[in-house]
């Protein structure tokens, strides 16, 4: 059961993790949303193995999160936007701008495991469920907003303002609804099957029966190819570059602020989640070496070119209600991700944009 739970949830949870990948990197163009997708499904597999290596144990699984998703866009907008990335007028290199999220990531990792150092994690619960229930609601409406143009047919990373009537495809926001609509209703109806894998299915299907019979023009794009490597091959490479610490001092504000933001977040999006846990199993955890534990995994992932995680709600729900109550399930979801992901890549470059967007509506609901 501990391996089914975790395969489970390696299964389901793959191109929602995927997703969460897409709407980070969404400022840097379409090119760049095959690379997002990777990204979102590495940060879960090492955030899953690694913490559990760094001495977490339990179902607690480990994800990209909507709220922790939504704090890089304006990070790399900024960056963009930096006159020393700029040198010259030229465009910024993308690799370096990648290497400084790494290092906010890995700052926010190295944030949080201060905080389980300073026993943070009993006074984070004391954070009232007003305030997380308001916080959550803003998440979702901004989760929302940053779809929408995805529902409309448009690549990712466009933004509202930019948005053109006459570039609106007229059929996306029907395969949106409809990958909606399924996921809403097999939520109702059947709330023991994947409703969101379910609904991207359904959505992703209908994508291509409408480009098959002729429609393709009214269509909006899909994921691309996606090769199965490191999305984050190259950061440790530019992070020994003596060039981008030059730069450091004049991109320090937004990345100080990037990672205290995102340690904050992942600390309050990880106790929740083990408050759930606990709930459900009965078994108490400790919430200062899960802080620990998760900002090791933060570190490691960020240096490695990796999107934050966090202990995720959703992946440790699907563990458990595949009967994945241990820590076996973790490193079973975390090897299935794995494991999926190199058997369905080939696969992965048909996901219809406008499913994604549909699924994530009923995410953020």
């Amino acid at each position: 059961l501990e391996v089914q739970g975790g395969a489970t949830a390696a299964a389901v949870l793959l191109p929602i993790h995927g997703s969460y990948g897409l709407l980070a990197l969404g400022p840097l163009g379409p090119e760049y949303a095959a690379t997002g997708f990777l990204m979102g499904v590495f940060a879960a597999v090492l955030g899953n193995l690694l913490s559990v290596l760094a001495g977490d144990r339990g179902p607690l699984g480990t994800g990209p999160s909507a709220a922790l998703t939504l704090l890089v866009p304006p990070l790399l907008v900024q960056l963009l936007a930096s006159p020393v990335l700029r040198a010259g007028g030229a465009a910024p290199d993308i690799a370096t701008v990648l290497a400084l999220l790494g290092l906010a990531v890995a700052g926010a990792g190295a944030l949080q495991w201060l905080l389980g150092q300073l026993h943070w994690g009993s006074v984070m619960r004391y954070v009232p469920y007003p305030v997380h229930g308001g916080f959550m609601i803003g998440v979702g409406g901004l989760v929302v907003l940053a779809m929408l143009p995805m529902a409309l047919g448009l690549p990712s990373g466009r933004r509202l303002w930019e948005l053109e009537l006459s570039a609106v495809r007229s059929l996306a926001p029907l395969v949106a609804l409809v990958s909606a609509a399924v996921a809403l209703g097999v939520q109702r109806w059947r709330p023991q099957w994947p409703a969101l894998l379910l609904g991207l299915l359904a959505g992703v299907a209908l994508h291509h029966a409408l480009a098959a019979a002729g429609a393709a023009q009214h269509l909006g794009p899909v994921l691309g190819p996606v090769i199965f490597t490191w999305p984050g091959a190259s950061v440790p490479q530019r992070l020994a570059d003596p060039a981008l610490w030059a730069a450091l001092p004049a991109v320090a504000a937004p990345l100080g602020q990037f990672a205290l933001a995102a340690a904050l977040t992942g600390a309050m999006q990880a106790l929740l989640a083990s408050s759930m846990v606990t709930t459900l199993t009965g078994v108490r955890r400790d919430g200062d070496l899960l802080l620990r534990t998760q900002g090791l995994s933060g570190v490691a992932g960020g240096l490695l070119g990796l999107m934050p995680a966090a202990g995720s709600i959703a992946s440790t729900a699907v563990a458990l209600r595949a009967g994945g109550r241990g820590t076996l399930s973790r490193v079973a979801h975390g090897l299935g991700l794995l494991l999926v992901l190199s058997l369905g890549v080939g696969l992965a470059q048909y996901l219809a944009m406008a499913a994604v967007a549909g699924v994530f509506v009923v995410v953020s609901w």
